[in-house]
């Protein structure tokens, strides 16, 4: 499972989700429609016909389609469906996990973009019980869309984040540091370096979900975040970050990822 080249594996040879024998991996996605409001984290779920042609995708609450692959797909990578008319997948493997990058260009005034993190779960009795705290680090990053024609594009963070995960009481802590890009009361595009924050949330099965903060001197980021347990000996976390940022110039809002991988 620490392998790209099972991820894919394991998503191939049968896309259809209703059936017993079903493969596929799982992860999170950060979820954003231009002009919609704020982004939103969706569950994902992908698998692949076996000469990898097809892939199924499943968005929580966007349902389900088949998207014909684009070109020759790689053995731990590739895209998928039309990108200029249509919805648009690319996947990227590394390790036990990958990144998924998604588009829906069909209503160009409401095209809807995704980021997120998908892989193998950690089976129920593979994660480290019984010895306390795990630690957790790796970074995150967001990206800022336009919500409105008031609060420019732009607002965003990006950092580190060290993560104390005990799976006995499920729980989550830690810490964030990094920078906040915000907009000023003039409406430019202004950045907080050396921000500094904490992390909270919990853990359910082999999913995680919680939040973290991100404060600057002149501007704050709240972040809700989503994902999973990745990996034979819980090696990776990852998934989907939302974010609301405020500076003198108003709120903003971004999407992302954030992936950590096990001390």
């Amino acid at each position: 499972m620490n392998d790209p080249f099972a991820v894919f594996q394991a998503m191939r040879g049968n896309p259809d989700f209703t059936a017993s024998n079903t493969k596929g991996a799982t992860g999170n996605m950060a979820v954003a429609t231009f002009l919609g409001g704020a982004p939103v984290l969706r569950d994902v779920r992908m698998s692949l016909s076996e000469d990898m042609t097809v892939l199924t995708l499943q968005i929580e609450g966007l349902g389900t389609v088949n998207l014909p692959a684009d070109g020759t797909p790689g053995e731990t990578s590739g895209s998928w469906g039309e990108f200029f008319d249509g919805r648009y997948v690319t996947l990227f493997t590394f390790d036990d996990t990958g990144t998924i990058a998604y588009s829906d260009n069909r209503n160009i005034m409401s095209t809807v973009n995704g980021q997120g993190v998908f892989g193998l779960e950690t089976p129920l009795d593979r994660l480290p019980t019984g010895s306390g705290p795990v630690s957790y680090s790796g970074d995150f990053e967001t990206i800022g869309y336009v919500t409105s024609y008031t609060i420019p594009a732009g607002a965003a963070t990006d950092g580190t984040m060290s993560m104390l995960v005990d799976f006995d009481s499920r729980t989550i802590s830690g810490t964030t540091a990094g920078d906040i890009y915000y907009i000023t009361s003039g409406k430019t595009l202004q950045v907080d370096g050396g921000a500094t924050g904490t992390i909270s949330g919990s853990v359910s099965g082999n999913g995680v979900a919680g939040s973290f903060t991100l404060n600057g001197a002149e501007s704050s980021a709240f972040h809700s975040f989503e994902g999973n347990v990745f990996g034979w000996n819980a090696d990776d976390i990852g998934g989907g970050v939302v974010a609301s940022i405020t500076g003198p110039g108003g709120t903003g809002y971004a999407y992302g990822t954030f992936e950590t991988t096990r001390d």
